[in-house]
Parts: C-alpha cells; sequence; structure tokens
C-alpha cells in the first residue's frame, strides 16, 4: 500500500509456471498512475518462497510499502555483523538484510528498512519525497521539483517460516559464483575446501597492503560464545569468539 493509507488494486493474476519443480504466479496491481509487478515463486522442495517485485512508480510524496500481518511486535532485524530486536516501532527503522517475526523471516537485497505499528509489518521499498527535502521553508506544489524514487525499482524477497541464518541472506543477496570448466591436468583434486571456518562466519580473505601475508577477518554471528577452527592451507589454528565479536588474523 502506499503510506497515505490508499491500497493498490489488483488487475491481474495469472499462473505462469507450474510443474514438478516449482510454480510461479504472476500479480499485477494498479495505484494512480503507477503499476506494480509482482512473481511468487514456490518451490515443490524447500519451506521458503520468494517474490521478484518490478515497480513503475510515477507518484510523489508517498512512501510505497509491502504491509504483513504478524501475531506479536517484537521482532528481530539484522544489523552489520550483529543483529537487534525491537517492538513496535512507528517511524521507520533500518534492517541489514533480514527481518524476523514469529510469523515469518523476510530476507531482501533492495529493502533497507521498515516500521511495525498495530501487529503490521511495513517494509519499506521505495520513498518519494523531493530531493533534499529538509523542510526549511513551506513547499510550492505548483513548482515542479525533482523527485526521487521515480521510474522502475525491482527486488527480490525470501520469505521463511523460521529466523534465517547469516549464511542465508548472504547468499540469497550476493548469488554464488560459478565457473564452468573443462577437465584439464594438474596435481590437485577434483574437489577441495580453499578456506573453512567452522561455526563462525568469513567477513574477508585479502592480501595485507604491507607484504605478501594473508589478512583473514571471521566474526560470530549467532550472539554465542564460541571456538572454532579455521584451515586455509596448510595452516590450521583455533580461534574463540565472544558473541558478535569481529577478529583479523595474519
Amino acid at each position: 500500500y502506499a503510506e497515505k493509507g490508499e491500497p493498490f488494486v489488483l488487475s491481474d493474476l495469472r499462473v505462469l509456471e507450474s510443474g514438478k519443480i516449482r510454480t510461479v504466479i504472476k500479480a499485477t496491481y494498479k495505484f494512480k498512475s503507477s503499476i506494480l509487478h509482482m512473481y511468487y515463486t514456490f518451490y515443490e522442495n524447500e519451506e521458503y518462497f520468494d517474490v521478484k517485485y518490478i515497480v513503475n512508480w510515477n507518484e510523489k510524496h508517498y512512501v510505497l510499502k509491502f504491509d504483513t500481518k504478524v501475531t506479536s511486535e517484537k521482532h528481530t532485524a539484522g544489523a552489520p555483523y550483529s543483529k537487534v530486536v525491537r517492538s513496535a516501532a512507528t517511524a521507520d527503522v533500518p534492517m541489514s538484510l533480514w527481518v524476523s517475526t514469529d510469523s515469518a523471516s523476510f530476507i531482501a537485497d533492495g529493502i533497507f528498512s521498515y516500521n511495525m505499528v498495530n501487529n503490521t509489518l511495513g517494509l519499506t521499498v521505495l520513498r518519494s519525497p523531493i530531493y533534499g527535502d529538509l523542510r526549511l521553508g513551506e513547499i510550492d506544489y505548483d513548482h515542479e521539483y525533482d523527485i526521487i524514487s521515480q521510474g522502475i525499482t525491482e527486488g527480490n524477497i525470501r520469505v521463511m517460516p523460521h529466523a534465517p541464518e547469516l549464511s542465508d541472506a548472504d547468499n540469497f543477496v550476493n548469488k554464488p559464483i560459478i565457473i564452468d570448466e573443462c577437465n584439464h591436468d594438474g596435481y590437485l583434486p577434483f574437489e577441495n575446501s580453499y578456506l573453512a571456518a567452522e561455526g563462525i562466519y568469513l567477513g574477508a580473505l585479502k592480501k595485507c597492503e604491507f607484504d605478501d601475508s594473508v589478512i583473514i577477518r571471521v566474526f560470530e554471528s549467532r550472539g554465542e560464545n564460541k571456538t572454532a577452527e579455521i584451515r586455509f592451507g596448510k595452516t590450521n589454528f583455533n580461534v574463540t569468539l565472544t558473541p558478535f565479536e569481529i577478529k583479523t588474523f595474519k
């Protein structure tokens, strides 16, 4: 819906794909002079489903949100290297990759704020205020200001029945790079682990700026005390991390 309380109107609903692996349903909505396409993908063997949205937005002074009802306003939102527990939030608050409620969890690749009012989670898709609007004076609504978020906005949301692991969110937002290569001679096995950090999350792997050594940065993502083993090439060592702690090794 739009922030002023006016709902979208469903204008078309159709099944684009129906097979043994997945089903794709397309819903088209209209609002004033804007149009929204939602593609719902349901998988036969997965407990989550995906939503791709494409909106052609032509409104001014509106906020576009995706709403969903929840049974409790207490929820958890992703934060950089951490997570935060919140309750009701009338104004928008930030999220990093995901937000989890008692009803469902949502991973998003293009949504970074939301509110929680009257047991309703409102994911903020876009805002269309005036560029640089600080409200330092009266606004002349007859003037042709530049408005942000006009035109095409698109993104993806994964809806899960449980709280996501950080790897779930990261792999959804940052798709793995896959390289197809034919067989060739070499001394390495067909499959091998380049780096393993059991029970903790790899934040960075890079060459040192000052010499030829390697920098490895890891962090704990669940809010737990953790002892883990890092295996990098022929080097093995144990690390101990407190909840959400970040450690860097050279």
